[in-house]
């Protein structure tokens, strides 16, 4: 049987009491923040502009699939841009000379013009004290079915080595 005398004794109560206010204590705690966590999470499923949070994931699922949308026109894009840049300039290649040793200056000159695959034109200038002419020779793979001056081989050697 239960001794009651033992129960009644000061120290008992003392601690069963200290027990029963610790239990309250965390039990006001647990209250305490499960009330804090309804609101946030109350907050959180109104939105900040009111909105539902169901209203809200089903803006941003729809705006996802615009925004895939957009990048795959990039990509094409993109493509496109870099097939076009295959055949665009690329490279340049410049050399100055004196065509005529009497002349003081390097005035004339050949410069080429290469896109990715060294197809292009070779551009030279030859300065003369009565005359100058320009004339232009076709690149295939860095080289023209027309004869080549050593400064019109130079100028495509140029080009060729600034792309690399």
């Amino acid at each position: 049987m239960l001794n009651f005398t033992a129960v009644m004794r000061p120290e008992v109560i003392l601690g069963a009491f200290g027990l029963n206010l610790i239990f309250f204590l965390l039990l006001l705690n647990l209250y305490i923040k499960t009330v804090k966590l309804r609101r946030e999470l109350k907050d959180l499923l109104k939105g900040n502009s009111g909105q539902n949070l169901e209203n809200i994931l089903l803006d941003l699922a729809r705006n996802n699939e615009v925004l895939k949308g957009e990048v795959t026109n990039l990509k094409k894009y993109t493509e496109e841009l870099n097939q076009r840049l295959l055949v665009a300039v690329q490279k340049v290649g410049m050399v100055r000379y004196k065509a005529l040793p009497d002349l003081g200056s390097e005035l004339s000159f050949s410069v080429a013009f290469l896109d990715a695959n060294n197809n292009g034109v070779v551009i030279t200038s030859l300065y003369g004290r009565e005359q100058c002419l320009v004339y232009g020779k076709p690149v295939e793979r860095g080289i023209s079915t027309y004869p080549l001056t050593e400064e019109e081989q130079k100028a495509i050697r140029k080009a060729m080595e600034e792309g690399r």
